[in-house]
Order: C-alpha cells, then structure tokens, then sequence
C-alpha cells in the first residue's frame, strides 16, 4: 500500500491524494513509511490567528533527517506553492542519496 500527501493549509486536495493540513499531520502521514510522494506548501497556519505554524520547508527538512536517518524512504517530493528553500531542501535530500 502507497500514499500521495498534499500538503496544503487551505486548498483543496487533489484527487488520488491524502490531504495533510499541517505539519504535525504530514509527519504522522510520512513515520507510517506508506508516502510515495508528498506535495508541500510553504505557508502553513497563515489563515489560523494565534496559531505557530511550521512551513512546508519544516517537513521538507523533517523527511531529510529521517531519510538520512534510515527511517524512512525518500518520497517523491514537489513543491506546489511556496518558497525556493522547499526547492534547495529536496535537492539536498536527492544529492544525500546518491
């Protein structure tokens, strides 16, 4: 069994994937070691006043350690809204495993 995440604080999931509306919920989504891929957005929380939000690039920098860790299994990750270090993130992770 697999899982697409999209990861996304306000827009709506696309078809085939599983919605992840903050941080906390797109790592419980990764740790089961089931997401294939994962879309991540870099704003996250920006609609929630009071509300600390971690951005699309924390889980970006969450999936590298695990990764390097042995934990789990690089996704195929992509950045569908949001900041150039969500960018420079997946590239390090993909440069760690070669």
């Amino acid at each position: 069994m697999s899982m697409k995440v999209y990861l996304d604080d306000i827009r709506p999931c696309p078809e085939g994937w599983v919605l992840a509306r903050s941080y906390e919920e797109a790592v419980e989504l990764l740790k089961t070691g089931l997401v294939t891929e994962i879309s991540l957005d870099h704003d996250l929380g920006e609609y929630y006043p009071g509300v600390v939000a971690r951005s699309g690039y924390n889980v970006a920098c969450w999936i590298e350690e695990a990764v390097y860790a042995g934990l789990i299994s690089c996704p195929g990750m992509y950045c569908h809204s949001g900041a150039r270090m969500i960018e420079q993130a997946i590239e390090a992770i993909r440069k760690r495993q070669m």
